[in-house]
């Protein structure tokens, strides 16, 4: 048979239709309506005595539904929560899928026929309508719950984002929803070291493997490189002898922040057997960056007399020459570097006595300046808080000067309560300077990401204010 209200196939037997659940009126002859209407008639007594008790019983349902307003206004019951826009109805829910942990299961009620989309925090969006059960199930992966940055615990409260679209297609943000606790993915660090290390000639190496291999690490408040198969190794140099302790940080976006301290027995001091010039007052090496790539960059210093050198660099890019040691320990190595940047080099030196020091030396070579100021970003300090290559004009005063040396660490307050940490290595020609109280309208540099106070961290190019 087919049902009137919505044209939809209704079994023979059934006396409502299955999809709009309306009442099926079937012909019947003469002789049948005469035979139902006869027994009816017979049962009319019966009926009303049934027609009384509905009565009664929908008396009491009334009464006890003025009896919930009553407690509900004195706060002895809670009705159903509203969020605004859905509806007389409850809350969202989020459970965990028990057959795959990193994914949830997010149930949104709302009146039949509502037309929600729920936004993942990496910005997916997936539509549903509200059946005729009054809810919708949205299957999302945890990184979909998630914020896009690391995360200090190993759970964080949040809060869905859903919108209502209206008949002329618009879309309103459903508000009301009570935050949600959900677990977040922990970072995996294979080390290849124990807990407590003994330093070698005051050098100590920590090393191991991370998954995801795109996570930051941080050595000893050392930005670490981190190879495409999540391997990383990186060498510790100690000025002093004694206990020591070594700071161990992994950040990754949408996971848990992973700190782990190692202890170090140092047997010697490194300092001793790698000497630089600025460290004994020698002027001559102040320039250590070179903006033409076809100049390239004399590196030299001194180590006990007899000793080896060598010298290595994590990037493939960098062109070094082999040391040379003259007979009074003084050694020299060229480096090309042909593109702007950062470099890391490991000098090695094996002194005559068995001793076998490493130490680690930064070498830049800055940017063409007019073109790297021209095409810098606004500055922004959401922005500041990511790691990137890209360029960005700063401005702000220097309320601390953190380290002033070979090269200068302030703390700069760019407004609004927020703070960024510079990291500024002034060896080029007419370098600017940043001084405690100082103020600065034009600082260029890219951001290296958060340290672990949480504090955005930026290396500066140019001060040209």
């Amino acid at each position: 048979m087919i049902c009137k209200y919505c044209g939809a196939q209704v079994p023979d037997k059934e006396d409502f239709c299955p999809e709009c659940g309306g009442i099926i009126d079937r012909e019947e002859d003469t002789d049948t309506k005469r035979e139902r209407k006869n027994m009816t008639r017979g049962r009319t007594g019966d009926g009303m005595k049934w027609v009384i008790i509905s009565l009664f019983i929908i008396v009491l349902i009334l009464l006890a539904g003025l009896g919930a307003v009553v407690l509900d206004h004195f706060g002895v019951i809670e009705l159903p929560i509203s969020c605004a826009g859905l509806g007389k109805t409850k809350a969202p829910t989020i459970e965990q899928d028990s057959e795959d942990p990193g994914r949830y299961f997010v149930t949104v009620y709302a009146d039949p026929g509502t037309k929600l989309v729920f936004e993942t925090s990496r910005g997916n969006r997936n539509e549903a309508e509200v059946s005729r059960k009054g809810y919708v199930v949205f299957s999302v992966p945890d990184t979909g719950l998630i914020p896009p940055e690391p995360i200090d615990g190993g759970t964080c409260l949040v809060t869905p984002k859903i919108y209502k679209i209206g008949d002329d297609g618009s879309e309103t943000l459903i508000t009301g929803f009570t935050p949600v606790e959900v677990n977040v993915p922990a970072i995996k660090i294979s080390f290849d070291n124990g807990d407590h290390i003994a330093a070698k000639n005051g050098s100590a190496e920590i090393s191991g493997r991370v998954e995801p291999a795109g996570s930051a690490i941080i050595i000893a408040g050392e930005s670490v490189e981190v190879g495409q198969d999540g391997s990383f190794s990186h060498a510790v140099a100690f000025k002093e002898a004694g206990e020591q302790t070594v700071a161990f940080e992994a950040r990754c976006p949408g996971y848990r922040i992973f700190r782990k301290s190692f202890t170090v027995t140092v047997d010697a001091a490194a300092v001793a057997f790698i000497q630089f010039p600025w460290e004994y007052g020698d002027e001559t090496f102040t320039q250590r960056v070179k903006n033409n790539a076809d100049t390239p960059l004399e590196v030299w210093g001194r180590v006990p007399a007899g000793s080896r050198v060598t010298v290595s660099s994590a990037s493939e890019s960098v062109g070094l020459t082999d040391p040379t040691v003259d007979g009074d320990g003084k050694f020299l190595f060229i480096v090309t570097m042909p593109t702007a940047g950062d470099y890391e080099l490991r000098i090695t030196c094996a002194a005559p006595s068995g001793e076998v020091v490493e130490r680690v030396l930064h070498v830049q070579r800055a940017p063409e300046w007019r073109s790297y100021v021209e095409s810098s970003w606004a500055m922004s300090y959401e922005a500041l808080s990511y790691s990137s290559k890209r360029a960005y004009k700063i401005s702000g005063k220097v309320t601390e000067v953190i380290e002033d040396g070979d090269s200068t660490i302030v703390r700069l307050d760019i407004g609004g309560g927020q703070t960024v940490i510079l990291h500024y290595h002034h060896h080029y020609p007419n370098a600017g300077t940043l001084e405690l109280g100082s103020v600065h309208t034009g600082i260029y540099g890219h951001p290296t990401g958060k340290n672990a106070d949480g504090d955005p961290e930026v290396y500066v190019w140019f001060i040209i204010d």
